[in-house]
């Protein structure tokens, strides 16, 4: 291993076994260490690539990505031109938009993105708006960080907002060189609900390696998928938006059976029993799910919003205190509370 760059927020190491293949990768949102062989490194080593690992302890979409890393990089790129066959990118989310985005300047035959950002300013999807401030406008992927000899391959839940980027994505990349691989219900990032089916390395592989999906990922799928509560709590989701409770409501209490102590799925329950005007049970069911994990904000936000709806102001206030609390004060949290001072002080 060659460590190429090194700082307090990125390194670029270079793990070399004299392959003729070479993975570029991007550690996704939520890394925190800059050490081992990043995003995939072991599963991509163990298919005889050569990786050169970029790693991020922050989320910032690797918008101060150094100048020095890119010119190392240019100059890796250029000294072992002759020595690779074949180079592929890879990455989840914001590691995915990386390898999107620098993959004109990489050189690489494929990429595999795993529900990657198209821009995370957009209006349409403020699941990243908190993180703008140290960010700052990401660079939206164009016509000139496409290679035309690249083969793109997005993998993304049609259901979620993760299907109103890869239309961007798809605007920018020439025809015939842009696959998109749907899994249903599999939610941000895809690839969890993948690995949870143990189909990830085979889709993974397949592509990096034969530049295809495997012929029968998607069957199997759909074969194994009722098998994973992940699946399944997705698919409720998906029917609480379309108004179906009650059979999300069964989904559910499906889900319990397997995780009788997870604190998400009973939150989700006093959602569906609020919809439903089974109001002391939707308060049981918040109140559960605070008992199961009292350090989860959304807990204490789901009973809050509860008490204050019936008037219940200072009740509210003690539980969207600790909100506020365990949020570090992020600012939804605070306006809520906001809302139901001003909601107290009026009634």
């Amino acid at each position: 291993m060659v460590t190429l760059f090194k700082s307090d927020f990125y390194q670029v190491d270079l793990f070399q076994s004299g392959n003729r293949n070479l993975a570029v990768t991007f550690t996704e949102a939520g890394n925190r260490t800059l050490e081992g062989n990043g995003f995939g490194g072991s599963f991509l080593s163990k298919y005889n690539f050569d990786v050169l690992a970029i790693k991020s302890n922050r989320d910032n979409w690797y918008s101060d990505l150094p100048l020095e890393i890119l010119a190392g990089i240019d100059d890796i790129i250029a000294k072992t031109n002759d020595q690779y066959d074949h180079r592929v990118g890879y990455g989840s989310s914001m590691g995915a938009y990386a390898a999107m985005l620098f993959s004109r300047r990489l050189n690489l035959n494929v990429v595999l993105a795993i529900s990657p950002q198209y821009d995370i300013a957009q209006n349409w999807d403020q699941r990243w708006k908190h993180r703008l401030g140290e960010v700052g406008r990401i660079s939206a992927m164009s016509s000139e960080h496409v290679s035309s000899s690249c083969k793109y391959f997005v993998v993304y839940d049609p259901y979620d907002l993760d299907a109103l980027h890869r239309k961007y994505f798809e605007e920018v990349i020439a025809d015939g060189n842009f696959f998109a691989i749907k899994v249903p219900f599999a939610g941000h990032p895809a690839g969890y609900l993948l690995r949870d089916l143990k189909a990830l390395e085979v889709l993974a592989s397949s592509i990096l390696v034969k530049s295809e999906p495997d012929k029968n990922w998607s069957l199997n799928i759909r074969q194994k998928r009722g098998q994973s509560t992940l699946y399944l709590m997705n698919f409720a989701r998906h029917l609480f938006q379309k108004k179906k409770y009650r059979w999300a409501e069964r989904i559910a209490d499906r889900v319990l059976q397997e995780k009788p102590r997870d604190a998400e799925v009973y939150i989700f329950k006093s959602l569906l029993a609020e919809k439903l005007c089974f109001f002391d049970k939707a308060m049981n069911y918040a109140a559960i799910a605070i008992a199961i994990n009292p350090q989860h904000p959304s807990m204490h936000i789901q009973l809050a919003r509860m008490l204050s709806a019936i008037s219940l102001h200072s009740s509210a206030r003690v539980y969207i205190d600790r909100a506020v609390e365990l949020g570090s004060g992020n600012q939804n949290i605070v306006n809520m509370r906001n809302q139901i001072i001003a909601a107290a002080e009026k009634g």
